[in-house]
């Protein structure tokens, strides 16, 4: 098999060889020689080769003084620099120019590629740049207000600022890196990638009318019926409350509007996908907005057996203040698979999402990693869909602090239901438009769409059939 002698300068070891082996052997399936050597640029080239060609890249970010690692300074300066690309690489990417994160140049009226008998040069500092949007590496490195619920904003990010939240770069880097191969070794069998779809639903409250009380009950019965137009979608909530409030939760499940987990699999089931339901744990805490539901609860145990027999997957929704805990992550992980257990219920592998996609880097995923779960699914902003990771393939986390790669996977969040309802505030035609254009990019990368839709956002007949609309769009 053909192999690749990757050559980099001898700094940030542990930083390099996992965005070189991300991006060369999981997402492009070649082997290489990795060569640590004095310099400042990168040069690949083929084992074996006799014509002495090499691709020959910038190195800018792990040139960075180690005094100025992690802070502001390391940084991307803004506004980015755009290479218009030469009209053979523009089917590589999604616009006709390219915005430079880190590389040599500049000055955009130099050239960004330049290819002879020696092989090829292009100026953008492709793995420094990957490692950027991978890591999270401004999370850490920039001092910025977060939100209300502490979450690192859109407005901060070099994404949100830049405007390329719709533009998975590591995407587009590589298909240029594909290219080049292409060009220079023929030779060469690069991996081919298959599109997939990965539906997901935090189950914040399988009980709508738990916990509320008749004030909240009659609002929302008036929502139902005044803007909602849907009587029979009142009757139920109604009827589902009556019940609950005499203790009758199993008989309450099956008439309440929150109940749509038949609903859920089935359209998965119709178009040969699987759904996700991470469940959220109660948590055992004070916090306001946890969950409404224990896990063991005996109508819960049912509807794990009804996932699991019907081929679906069981996850966590850690509770509100576990993005920093470690103990409360590790222990609602617990929770869970003992609930699980008791149904009588295996699996293998574990994923889920932090509750409010509230997420710190690399704490959380640290913890996650700590507690043996598979994939983590938060890192998408809450205020837009998008390529938060700069990429729509799943891949191995890197924890910055500790300078090592972990077990852990993250399956980047492309686009929430509340997104683009709330958030946007988009009607039901823009969203479905605005899901299907994220979804045509992914397509067009062979690479992972990843929806979330709340079990509680299919209320009454409106919002069933946008949400079957758009399964329907994105697994065709």
């Amino acid at each position: 098999m053909p192999r690749l002698l990757v050559r980099v300068p001898s700094t940030y070891e542990a930083e390099r060889k996992y965005i070189t082996d991300v991006l060369l052997r999981e997402f492009l399936g070649l082997d290489y020689e990795f060569i640590a050597t004095p310099g400042e640029q990168i040069q690949i080239s083929l084992v074996g080769d006799s014509s002495g060609r090499s691709l020959l890249l910038p190195d800018t970010l792990f040139q960075t003084p180690p005094g100025e690692w992690l802070s502001p300074q390391s940084c991307p300066q803004t506004p980015l620099p755009r290479w218009e690309l030469p009209s053979e690489l523009k089917s590589c990417c999604i616009e006709p120019s390219l915005p430079v994160i880190y590389g040599e140049n500049q000055d955009a009226t130099q050239e960004f590629w330049k290819e002879d008998s020696q092989g090829i040069r292009w100026g953008i500092d492709v793995f420094g740049s990957a490692f950027f949007l991978l890591t999270r590496y401004e999370e850490v490195a920039q001092p910025i207000d977060r939100d209300q619920h502490d979450r690192f904003p859109l407005s901060a990010s070099l994404a949100g600022q830049e405007g390329f939240l719709h533009r998975p770069l590591v995407n587009e880097y590589l298909e240029i890196l594909r290219f080049s191969f292409q060009k220079l070794w023929p030779q060469l069998r690069l991996k081919l990638r298959q599109y997939r779809v990965f539906l997901s639903h935090d189950i914040d409250r399988p009980l709508s009318a738990r916990g509320r009380n008749a004030t909240r009950l009659v609002k929302s019965l008036a929502r139902d019926v005044i803007e909602r137009k849907e009587l029979a979608l009142a009757v139920q909530r109604y009827r589902s409350y009556w019940k609950q409030t005499r203790g009758n939760f199993k008989g309450s499940f099956g008439c309440d509007p929150n109940n749509t987990f038949d609903f859920l699999m089935t359209q998965s089931e119709q178009r040969g996908l699987k759904s996700a339901f991470f469940f959220l744990s109660s948590g055992k805490s004070d916090d306001a907005i946890n969950a409404n539901y224990d896990l063991s609860e005996p109508w819960l145990l049912e509807i794990y057996r009804q996932i699991h027999q019907r081929g679906h997957e069981i996850g966590l929704h850690p509770g509100y203040g576990t993005y920093l805990d470690a103990a409360r992550t590790q222990q609602e992980f617990e929770d869970l698979k003992t609930a699980v257990a008791k149904a009588g219920i295996e699996q293998q592998e574990w994923g889920g999402r932090q509750h409010y996609l509230r997420w710190k880097n690399p704490q959380t995923w640290q913890n996650w990693d700590d507690a043996g779960l598979t994939y983590d699914s938060s890192l998408g902003f809450a205020e837009r869909p998008g390529f938060r990771c700069g990429t729509c393939y799943e891949f191995p986390v890197f924890n910055l602090q500790t300078r090592q790669a972990l077990r852990l996977r993250e399956r980047p969040l492309i686009v929430m239901e509340t997104s683009v309802l709330s958030y946007m505030n988009l009607t039901r035609e823009q969203a479905f438009e605005e899901i299907k254009s994220l979804n045509t990019t992914c397509r067009r990368f062979n690479g992972d769409f990843t929806l979330l839709w709340h079990n509680d956002s299919l209320l009454g007949k409106v919002q069933k059939s946008l949400y079957s609309n758009i399964v329907q769009q994105i697994a065709a």
